[in-house]
């Protein structure tokens, strides 16, 4: 941290440290998705190819009232990459349907479920 800023590990320190670019060390923050804030605010984190963005993805949580339909589109199609993001490493997830798994109706869906993972 330098001036009450972050500085990325590719950016202040490796340069004057004269880091080879194929030695650099990449730092990893907690993506926006978290709701716990942009790390992409402070300038040197968005200008550093070298930051990386965790996500963690319980698709449980969503907003599909229930619905089996909207919950398997949601799985399959939620992009967890942000704006300014080129990539998202999803450290932690969870296939949690909140579909009871002990009713037999409902065994189509898990095959369904379960093949598109």
């Amino acid at each position: 941290m330098r001036g009450g800023r972050i500085q990325g590990a590719g950016g202040f320190w490796a340069a004057h440290v004269n880091v080879p670019d194929d030695k650099k060390l990449h730092v990893q923050f907690m993506s926006k998705k978290w709701d716990a804030g942009d790390p992409r605010q402070s300038s040197a984190v968005a200008n550093d190819q070298l930051s990386a963005y965790d996500d963690h993805n319980y698709i449980f949580y969503g907003d599909t009232k229930g619905d089996q339909s909207a919950f398997m589109r949601s799985a399959c199609t939620d992009s967890r990459v942000t704006a300014g993001e080129d990539f998202v490493i999803t450290g932690e997830w969870s296939l949690t349907s909140g579909v009871d798994p002990d009713n037999a109706d409902n065994a189509d869906f898990f095959k369904k479920y379960f093949a598109a993972q």
